[in-house]
């Protein structure tokens, strides 16, 4: 099994810039920080996809579900 945390370190570059894969990075990063228990920085990092319209719009759509689900989840 992989380690969320360094799954998310090893995104980092790809999530912080803005190429291509840029959304897809910010994704991954937030499914890694929800695997590590890490629900704030998950919902920061789907708020930011959700957020992104050059992103896929189907890809800012499950984001903003999942801003919606970690907003009301304790």
């Amino acid at each position: 099994k992989s380690d969320p945390k360094q799954i998310v370190q090893r995104l980092q570059p790809l999530a912080d810039g803005a190429g291509p894969w840029q959304p897809s990075a910010l994704e991954l990063t937030a499914l890694a920080q929800l695997k590590a228990g890490d629900k704030k920085a998950a919902h920061d990092a789907y708020r930011r996809l959700a957020d992104d319209l050059s992103a896929p719009r189907g890809m800012r759509t499950r984001a903003a579900e999942m801003v919606a689900a970690l907003a009301t989840s304790p």
